[in-house]
């Protein structure tokens, strides 16, 4: 077989499975609107500046490219086309030939909490994070072309441009980039005799990234200058960035290290069943963990197993790159200082994807090719192979678990909001338009919008028990979902509103001073 029909059919492999497999897990949430949080703030999305002070310079071209209006189906196919190249390139670079092994990569990538809290409470940005990992894996890939033709200068380039657009976009997958790097050289001190190429290649790979890195920020800093754009100083903010030193770099590293422990020790379980009042998720939950520590426990046994006698400096290298690799691929949790959320965790995935690698990567860990150790191998597949698939099946489940919830609230809340506005317009005297209405309290905690009973649990990062996940996302809702014509105002809080009842209760909606009042909580 050609090398073309080889890399044709590798092709063709990673995209329809990557595509198959991101339908059967998100497909439902992009067949419904269930806008809620950031997501329902960015109907339309007009937040530019904002961006560019969080230090994502990119958005507001690939906004003007794609359109500002949040089209849940257009933004479920563009991530599915980088996605799908995501996974061609990361198994070509890793060298993985195997169709099951391109399968299980496509699973790790595409069924996985990040996708899941993206999709369910960040949805504007699912595609332009998707581009920002491709471009993150397509850095590495270009260098390790341009190591194999140092002729075509032209890769090199493009190398650098894709590191300073990914960080343009989203800074949190420069851990992707980092965490392929440390893989890629495991392999390489298992195959190459020359230890001077292994560190040529390790410092083309940190050059071009740090020169990507220098451009990134100096471009950033000129946009600034030019709109005269301020520097965010929020938790997600780069305004800290320089902070990081002595004491404080310590205690950064060790929450790198923590926070991959606790994202392999509490994955996010699906709901099971309840039986006697226990819920068995708790199984799930505990077989999870153990799949976990079998896939660690797989990488550190196949790439031992690799090692040959009396290459000690080898075997020091990869035992260092192994206890370094942790830290590279949350690399960013170091740079902002420790804090750490959900969607800066796609790098702690390179775990699998290194799993996956050295198992199938036969050029590089041939552990498995003799006959004598055919039954290795089958261990090995229950290690590293079959707990892999486990997880993955977790996360199709919880995804669809979390769709159905966001549904569900979708409901509740379009419910409660009608009865609210009908409830306002039979207020005596009301114009709508026209009078001002206040809607006091805070909808988390109004008693018409309890938690739903079985989903307690179904709680991915940035999704509440409403779509209503903290102030102001009301008005918005109003706006957009009910296209509501209502004059709606923010009024303090005095001692006759505090008396008044909680809604739907007798006496919770009336006009004080030419305003109607909707108290909804305390």
């Amino acid at each position: 077989m050609s090398f073309q029909s080889i890399s044709k059919k590798h092709f063709l492999i990673s995209v329809i499975s990557a595509a198959i497999l991101y339908l059967i897990a998100h497909g439902y949430r992009f067949s419904n609107m269930m806008f809620s949080g950031d997501a329902l703030f960015e109907i339309c999305q007009d937040d530019y500046a904002w961006q560019i002070a969080l230090g994502r310079w990119v958005h507001p071209f690939l906004i003007f490219l794609r359109g500002s209006l949040t089209n849940p189906w257009l933004i479920c196919w563009m991530a599915i086309i980088w996605l799908s190249l995501s996974v061609y390139l990361i198994t070509d670079y890793l060298n993985i030939r195997s169709a099951l092994g391109i399968i299980i990569c496509s699973a790790v990538m595409t069924c996985n909490p990040i996708i899941i809290s993206l999709n369910s409470a960040f949805l504007p940005w699912s595609d332009l994070f998707a581009l920002s990992l491709f471009l993150s894996i397509s850095a590495v890939y270009l260098i390790d072309k341009w190591i194999s033709d140092k002729k075509k200068i032209l890769l090199l380039f493009s190398a650098v441009v894709s590191i300073t657009l990914s960080l343009g976009i989203y800074q949190a997958y420069i851990c992707v980039t980092v965490g392929l790097v440390i893989i890629k050289t495991i392999a390489a001190l298992s195959k190459e005799n020359n230890l001077g190429n292994v560190f040529l290649d390790v410092g083309i790979y940190a050059g071009s990234t740090a020169i990507g890195g220098v451009l990134y920020f100096l471009i950033w800093k000129i946009i600034q200058k030019a709109l005269n754009i301020w520097t965010a100083n929020t938790y997600n903010g780069m305004a800290d960035i320089d902070g990081v030193m002595g004491t404080g770099l310590v205690n950064a590293v060790g929450s790198a290290y923590k926070n991959v422990f606790t994202f392999l020790v509490n994955p996010e379980v699906f709901y099971s069943l309840t039986f006697r009042s226990v819920n068995l998720s708790i199984i799930w939950l505990n077989l999870f963990r153990l799949c976990n520590a079998l896939v660690v426990f797989g990488i550190c046994m196949i790439i031992i197993n690799n090692i040959k006698k009396k290459e000690y400096l080898k075997c020091f290298l990869q035992v260092m790159l192994l206890l370094l690799f942790p830290l590279g691929i949350n690399i960013v949790c170091v740079v902002s200082q420790g804090m750490q959320h959900t969607l800066m965790t796609y790098g702690m995935l390179m775990i699998y994807i290194f799993t996956i690698s050295v198992y199938f990567d036969e050029d590089a860990f041939s552990a498995f090719d003799s006959k004598k150790i055919r039954n290795r191998k089958i261990a090995a597949s229950a290690v590293c192979i079959i707990p892999i698939l486990l997880l993955c099946w977790n996360n199709i489940v919880y995804a669809n678990q979390v769709y159905l919830k966001k549904a569900l609230q979708e409901e509740a809340t379009t419910a409660l909001l009608t009865r609210m506005l009908s409830d306002i317009e039979d207020t005596e005297n009301y114009i709508a338009g026209e009078t001002p209405v206040a809607i006091v309290g805070d909808l988390r905690n109004c008693k018409s919008i309890p938690v739903l009973d079985n989903f307690e649990t179904i709680v991915p990062y940035g999704m509440g028990n409403s779509l209503l996940t903290y102030g102001g996302t009301d008005s918005y809702y109003l706006k957009y979902l009910l296209n509501a014509n209502i004059y709606k105002i923010e009024i303090p809080v005095n001692n006759e509103i505090k008396a008044m009842p909680n809604y739907p209760d007798y006496g919770s909606i009336k006009i004080v001073d030419g305003t109607v009042i909707v108290k909804i909580s305390d």
